[in-house]
């Protein structure tokens, strides 16, 4: 957990400067797809037929957590967002995508630098989805970070997305808000 944490934190305070652009179709990437089809958005969860799919430009790993105690984590980048996914055996008994965010946002919200009063939890029947700020000092300077976090149930398998930008422009925030519906989870040979 601790590593699960530092990669949180992390991952939220890397900020990059460039702009975004682009989009893909949901429809022609939720399968057949491979871990080379980062610039399409899908990516693969080696040694598995799990594949996710989410619309940022461009996305790039950065780090690999390869295969762990029957999981997987993943952090990159796409443009000026940072991303990081966990897929992870059940921490649980867990039979929908609540029980899952009902597992992780306790630990995730302990970080003291989230804004309690942005907190905003959602959910569809894919996903349910936490937004929320972090903001803090850094380097002398006040930074705002904009996070979205996608807990899932995936067949038998446990899944958070956490996407973040540092002061996030309009054109971010309506990124993040289409994500909503350009982000999926799928089993390869499942309809």
């Amino acid at each position: 957990m601790k590593i699960r944490t530092g990669l949180f934190i992390l991952g939220s305070l890397l900020l990059t400067a460039c702009a975004s652009s682009g989009t893909s179709s949901l429809a022609t990437n939720t399968y057949g797809v491979t871990a080379d089809m980062f610039e399409a958005g899908a990516f693969q969860v080696p040694n598995s037929k799990l594949i996710l799919y989410i619309d940022l430009p461009k996305l790039r790993k950065e780090r690999d957590g390869g295969d762990i105690n029957g999981g997987y984590s993943f952090e990159g980048n796409a443009e000026q967002f940072h991303v990081t996914f966990f897929v992870e055996p059940p921490q649980g008994k867990a039979a929908t995508n609540k029980d899952v965010y009902q597992y992780y946002w306790p630990l995730a919200s302990r970080n003291p630098d989230i804004d309690k009063s942005t907190v905003k939890m959602s959910e569809t029947d894919r996903y349910v989805k936490v937004e929320y700020f972090y903001r803090r000092i850094w380097g002398g300077q006040k930074i705002s970070v904009k996070n979205v976090n996608y807990y899932a149930l995936v067949q038998d398998r446990w899944i958070d997305v956490h996407v973040s930008v540092g002061n996030p422009t309009a054109a971010d925030n309506a990124a993040l808000a289409n994500l909503d519906n350009k982000i999926a989870f799928t089993v390869l040979g499942v309809k």
